[in-house]
């Protein structure tokens, strides 16, 4: 079984977070994958606890009712790489507010 090591950069996103300054008019969110195929059980494609999950998700959903109450369109997309297509970009659903 392989072994996962988790690492702690909570300090670098302080420092990222301080440095970061979005400008609304000109900036656009997007998500990739943030799907139950990813987000979810032992059944995901890349399966993590349930408490990785609730802090993911709770920290998506409050950016992105951000981004959307400062009028930021939040673009949602799922990557799609299968035989048929080498690499697809899929446009889900686009959301402005």
């Amino acid at each position: 079984m392989k072994t996962t090591r988790w690492e702690d950069h909570s300090d670098q996103l302080e420092r990222l977070n301080a440095w970061l300054d979005i400008d609304p008019e000109h900036t656009a969110v997007v998500t990739i994958d943030m799907h139950r195929g990813h987000l979810g059980g032992e059944d995901a494609t890349m399966p993590v606890t349930a408490e990785v999950t609730t802090r993911v998700l709770g920290a998506a959903e409050k950016f992105l009712r951000f981004a959307r109450d400062v009028g930021m369109p939040v673009i949602h997309t799922i990557f799609i790489s299968a035989p048929r297509w080498k690499c697809s970009w899929v446009l889900s659903s686009m959301s402005t507010p």
